[in-house]
């Protein structure tokens, strides 16, 4: 009996699980409880985080979809075939503003865009317009090839902060020659370089390409417009504070890509699409023909009397002329516009203004300004032998080729700049082996010229080629662009700039747009003379047809905000998206107050 209550006590007091305390097992329980529940904490709070930014990357790519509609939606905008002037392409909130593509029952579900640039009319860099932004309005690089050497590298000297250096060195980055400018640079500059690479030689693709060019850096092209709005945001107001590195002096500087483009151009069709007449055309029957069926007799022989036996007396003599002085009619066939003026004035406007060549825009008889103005008689002999040469070419050299009474195998002896050559003018013509005065149908009274100069530069044209690149559009150039234009001084630019009928409240401008369609109106609103835009009308143009436009594709609340920067050229049917880019990575750019109505 003893031994078998020893062994119970023994048994008793011995230590369960190899001599840990009993209450251990709980405590391990309780441990991998806790962890076990951070654990789910934790996993539901990832799955939540998932399911948030799962949320937020469907609604960015619903707001970026808006944006696309946006884009969309100017692009069918564009296609339409409307009169001149109906679509307001500057400024209009009613048709760019706040556009609804989602409708939803809440406010976080509602989904729209907005069409906006940042109006250049506020000096204060701080409000925004509802529209397109016209290329045409800047300076084309790649058309600065059509004028001389020292044209181009004026017109780009206008441009704020640009150099002799660099403007060269533009100039040598996309001529085709090997010869560096007085201050640019060739390949073996570039070749040098520590990463060398080849140059262009050729026409850009994209302002950025310009990063490449000797002395360019991305301050002097960009400026303080860090995220590419066009607004004086506060992190471009403060200095160093904060990027980019600004002066602080409450002004942006935009650099140079607000003033130069690669893109701007315009079809040289009518509104409605059709082939305009070109009254530079060297196929004089052909012309007589075109502008009998779309005028009269009396319009179809003036041009082309113009064009066999220019104009009575220069017109820099007719009312409105300028300071070059009057020719009598013996000697026009020697200053004739575009031909020798025996000027050196008059024969550097001839040549700069039209693309320094005449016979590239299909003109006859249009030898350089500088032979003109050292020859003076003579090149008139040499314009009209070259001219009957060409004129034998075109009719085959046989027989004689008569309209209105004209013969015209001898072919155009005189070249035709602008529409304006022919307003107010008259012509010596022999008719019938008679010799007759004939006046222009266009006369030279503002008031009268306001009537027809729309539908007459929809209708006719001076130039040959399908798409005309690299014309100022004088109702959106800036100040910057276009005191660098041959003729232009600060005063006239300035005064360009006070007459535009613009808005900043957003309100529809297509009412006060109206008549400005044609730079006619620098006339008929007595802001230069005639002669004046004899020789500047060949440089510029009412309107193009490429356009740039920033989309804001948004929520009526909540984030994300997507905006987007298009070029759409509408130059083809349909209009085409030619580049797009992403601008969010920059920033919202414009407050949402600016473009939503939204509460």
């Amino acid at each position: 009996m003893r031994s078998n209550h020893l062994n119970f006590t023994r048994c008793a007091q011995s230590t369960p699980h190899g001599g840990q305390p009993a209450g251990s097992v709980l405590l391990i329980v309780l441990v991998v409880i806790v962890f076990l529940s951070l654990g789910a904490y934790t996993f539901s709070e990832m799955m939540l985080i998932e399911a948030q930014s799962a949320n937020l990357y469907g609604r960015r790519v619903q707001a970026r979809a808006f944006a696309d509609s946006g884009l969309d939606y100017v692009t069918s905008l564009l296609d339409n075939d409307l009169p001149v002037g109906t679509l307001n392409t500057y400024n209009d909130a009613t048709l760019y503003r706040d556009i609804i593509v989602q409708p939803g029952d809440t406010p976080r579900a509602q989904g729209r865009f907005s069409i906006i640039a940042a109006s250049e009319a506020d000096l204060s860099r701080k409000s925004i317009r509802f529209g397109l932004m016209d290329e045409s309005g800047k300076l084309n690089i790649n058309a600065l090839s059509q004028h001389s050497t020292s044209t181009a590298r004026t017109m780009l000297m206008g441009i704020p902060n640009m150099t002799d250096e660099i403007a060269d060195s533009i100039l040598d980055w996309t001529d085709q020659d090997d010869t560096p400018g007085d201050y640019g640079a060739e390949e073996d500059y570039y070749l040098a370089l520590p990463t060398p690479y080849a140059i262009k030689n050729g026409p850009l693709e994209s302002l950025d390409e310009l990063l490449l060019v000797k002395g360019m850096t991305p301050q002097l092209l960009y400026g303080e417009d860090a995220d590419r709005d066009g607004m004086l945001d506060s992190g471009e107001d403060d200095g160093d504070l904060s990027h980019p590195p600004d002066d602080a002096n409450g002004e942006l500087d935009l650099g140079f890509s607000a003033f130069l483009t690669v893109d701007s151009r315009e079809a040289n069709l009518r509104s409605d699409g059709t082939p305009r007449i070109n009254i530079a055309s060297d196929k004089l029957d052909e012309l007589y023909d075109q502008l009998l069926e779309e005028f009269d007799e009396e319009t179809a022989k003036f041009v082309v009397a113009y064009r066999l036996f220019g104009p009575a007396v220069d017109p820099s003599s007719q009312r409105g002329g300028g300071s070059s002085g009057g020719r009598t009619a013996s000697n026009s066939k020697s200053t004739s516009p575009g031909v020798g003026t025996g000027s050196s004035d008059g024969a550097d406007t001839a040549q700069t203004l039209q693309q320094d060549d005449v016979v590239g825009t299909g003109q006859l008889g249009g030898q350089t300004g500088e032979q003109g103005a050292s020859t003076g008689q003579s090149g008139g002999s040499s314009s009209k032998s070259g001219a009957v040469a060409a004129g034998k070419a075109i009719f085959g050299g046989q027989g004689q080729v008569t309209r209105g009474g004209m013969e015209l195998s001898g072919g155009a002896k005189f070249p035709v700049r602008s529409i304006f050559d022919l307003v107010g003018v008259s012509v010596n013509a022999q008719i019938d082996k008679t010799q007759k005065t004939l006046e222009s149908p266009w006369a030279d009274d503002p008031g009268e010229m306001r009537d027809y100069i729309s539908a007459l530069d929809d209708t006719v044209t001076t130039l040959s080629e399908e798409n005309l690149a690299g014309r100022i559009n004088i109702n959106e150039a800036s100040i910057e662009v276009m005191r660098g234009l041959p003729e232009f001084t600060e005063e006239l630019a300035y005064d360009i700039i006070s007459r535009r009928k613009t808005s900043l409240d957003g309100q529809s401008l297509s009412a006060l747009a109206q008549g400005r369609d044609s730079v006619g109106w620098l006339y008929t609103e007595n802001v230069v003379d005639l002669e004046t835009l004899r020789k500047i009308a060949p440089l510029l143009t009412g309107g193009g047809d490429v356009y740039t436009t920033q989309i804001m594709g948004y929520f009526d609340a909540g984030p994300p905000l997507v905006r987007i920067e298009a070029v759409i050229d509408a130059t083809q049917k349909p209009a085409k998206v030619i580049k797009v880019r992403e601008m969010t990575p920059l920033g919202i750019g414009y407050p949402r107050d600016l473009f939503s109505t939204a509460e």
